[in-house]
C-alpha cells in the first residue's frame, strides 16, 4: 500500500493527475506480474502478458527489469519522473537521463531494503553508463509495448472514474 504524508498547506496544493502516466503504470504493471494479488481479476491478465513477453523475447530483460522494481515495497523514484504529465518516450528520456549520483542512491536504498546480494542488473543501471540505461529505456518501452498499451483503453477508463469519484468526495466532503 502507498502511503503520503501531507504537512502543512499541503492539502490545498493536492490536485489529481488528468490521467494515466505511462511510467507509473508500467512500474506497477511491473509489480502485479510478480505477485498473485485478486487472482480472479489479475491472473488472466498475467497469463496472457507472460504469454507476449516470451513470444517477443522480452523474458529475461523484464527479469532483470523486476529486481529494479520488486513485487511490493520500494522501487527507486528515478522510474517515475513525471507528475501524470508525461508521454512514455518524454518519460523514457528523463528515466535515461537521470545522473548517476541519484542512480546509485535510490539503488543503494532498493538493495539495502531487499538484504539480498545485488542484483547484476541493479549493479549495472547504477553504474549509469549509455548502454545500461539504452538497455533499461528500451526494455521500459518494450514491456510497455506489451503489458500495458494494449490495455490502455481500460486503464484510461479506470483512471477517469477515480477521478470522477474523488472529485465528487471533495465536492461533497470538502478537502478534509
Amino acid at each position: 500500500m502507498l502511503e503520503v504524508e501531507f504537512d502543512r498547506g499541503a492539502l490545498a496544493r493536492l490536485r489529481v493527475a488528468p490521467g494515466s502516466d505511462a511510467l507509473w503504470e508500467t512500474v506497477l504493471s511491473l509489480q502485479l506480474l510478480q505477485d498473485g494479488r485478486e487472482p480472479l481479476t489479475y491472473d488472466p491478465w498475467r497469463r496472457e502478458v507472460r504469454r507476449a513477453l516470451h513470444r517477443a523475447g522480452l523474458a529475461d530483460d523484464v527479469r532483470a527489469l523486476m529486481s529494479l522494481c520488486p513485487a511490493e515495497g520500494y522501487f527507486p523514484d528515478f522510474l517515475t519522473p513525471g507528475l501524470g504529465d508525461l508521454a512514455l518516450e518524454e518519460a523514457v528520456d528523463r528515466v535515461q537521463s537521470t545522473p548517476r549520483h541519484r542512480l546509485v542512491a535510490e539503488l543503494a536504498r532498493l538493495c539495502a531494503r531487499s538484504h539480498g546480494p545485488v542484483p547484476r542488473s541493479v549493479r549495472w543501471v547504477a553504474t549509469g553508463e549509455s548502454t545500461a540505461l539504452r538497455w533499461l529505456g528500451g526494455t521500459l518501452r518494450r514491456y510497455h509495448a506489451v503489458a500495458v498499451a494494449p490495455y490502455l483503453s481500460v486503464i484510461r477508463a479506470r483512471a477517469g472514474q477515480d477521478r470522477a469519484r474523488r472529485a465528487e468526495a471533495a465536492l461533497t466532503g470538502g478537502a478534509e
